[in-house]
């Protein structure tokens, strides 16, 4: 089944979601719409946990996380690896989390 994602306006959370679950070539599209029609405040893949600054990578897919170390690698500094298991990129996070200053 296909969906038509309009690319002339921000994405909604469903179509978001929708892109990320297809794997590449979503989150691809996603990153072309995006930089058409940049947000204010950095979009959150999932919500943080609590409050405590660091956000509770155990629901994310792969998707999620690649393009996670995908923007936090174009914002510069040290350079993740988008490579390794779901369980690898979420320690890899946790582990760039601790070390960035907000």
């Amino acid at each position: 089944m296909s969906r038509d994602i309009p690319q002339d306006q921000p994405l909604s959370e469903e179509d978001r979601q929708y892109l990320l679950d297809r794997g590449s070539w979503g989150t691809d599209l996603i990153k072309r719409i995006d930089e058409n029609f940049p947000a204010e405040e950095p979009v959150a893949l999932e919500d943080e946990d609590g409050g405590d600054g660091e956000a509770d990578y155990s629901e994310w897919t792969k998707a999620q996380l690649v393009e996670e170390v995908d923007r936090r690698n174009e914002l510069g500094g040290p350079q993740l690896s988008r490579t390794g298991t779901v369980s690898e990129l979420r320690d890899r996070l946790t582990q760039d989390d601790a070390t960035r200053v907000e």
